[in-house]
């Protein structure tokens, strides 16, 4: 069987401090896209795990999420999964989080193992705090670390234009996190509860306006020179990034961003 796994951006990011164990306590809007990775699925003499694509080789399958979720779920049968990476790594999109999730997922329609989103929830929280969002997919709100998730109403953006900007540089999450001056985070708290009313609205066009994400607090000079030649409506980071997502009511000239953004790849997106 082959399954899709999508990758995600953040709608809202706001870091609300750090606790002694070294996590951060966030809120957060998240969204599935339609960027995602291919993962088959095969009965096997040995559970295997390859990586096709060409940051394939930058991966550590004997330590990555999906040997993980593999192993916890410890399905009675053995597999070979095979992992075609379309989703960039160290952008900010949830890849690795994705590709635990929809194996977790599959493994247990297979197994016909009758767990609950709850119960996936609570091993993928293991691998990875983005993991339970990917098991409940569409729109949702996250809460303490990201992996408490509450669903809400899907996001209605298909009459607007979406690009993803994804630089070659690749940033660590980790490392990210720790660059972070925490007094100039949290400051939009009230703006992402705003987004949540929307989100429980007919009209959710007046929604991209109150976009944010604390990581933009470090952001670099390349940040500012994506955002400039976007030219969109609206635009944010992705996640700890170091994609941006920029959202428009007209077309982007894709063939223009490329010449301003040469070192960039350049992604339209259709949901």
């Amino acid at each position: 069987m082959i399954y899709k796994s999508h990758a995600k951006v953040n709608l809202a990011l706001d870091i609300l401090g750090v606790e002694k164990n070294g996590y951060h306590l966030v809120q957060t809007i998240l969204q599935k896209i339609s960027l995602a990775d291919e993962i088959c699925i095969q009965e096997s003499g040995e559970n295997s795990v390859i990586f096709e694509g060409k940051e394939a080789h930058l991966i550590d399958r004997n330590n990555s999420t999906v040997t993980k979720a593999l192993t916890l779920i410890n399905p009675s049968k053995r597999y070979t999964i095979t992992v075609k990476k379309n989703i960039p790594l160290g952008a900010g999109l949830g890849g690795g989080s994705s590709n635990a999730a929809t194996v977790l997922t599959a493994i247990n329609q297979m197994e016909q193992l009758d767990m609950s989103n709850s119960q996936l929830c609570e091993i993928g929280s293991k691998i990875g705090i983005d993991v339970p969002f990917f098991i409940r997919g569409g729109t949702a709100f996250g809460e303490h670390y990201g992996e408490k998730i509450t669903k809400l109403p899907n996001l209605k953006w298909e009459n607007f234009y979406k690009v993803l900007i994804i630089p070659h540089i690749r940033k660590q999450t980790k490392l990210q996190y720790n660059k972070l001056d925490l007094s100039l985070c949290g400051k939009n708290k009230n703006q992402t509860k705003k987004m949540i009313e929307i989100l429980k609205t007919d009209d959710h066009s007046s929604l991209f306006a109150l976009m944010h994400n604390d990581f933009e607090t470090i952001a670099s000079q390349e940040l500012t020179e994506i955002t400039h030649a976007l030219k969109a409506d609206y635009s944010i980071l992705c996640g700890s990034g170091t994609a941006v997502l920029g959202i428009s009511n007209n077309p982007f000239d894709l063939r223009e961003l490329s010449r301003a953004l040469p070192n960039q790849h350049i992604l339209s997106l259709l949901q």
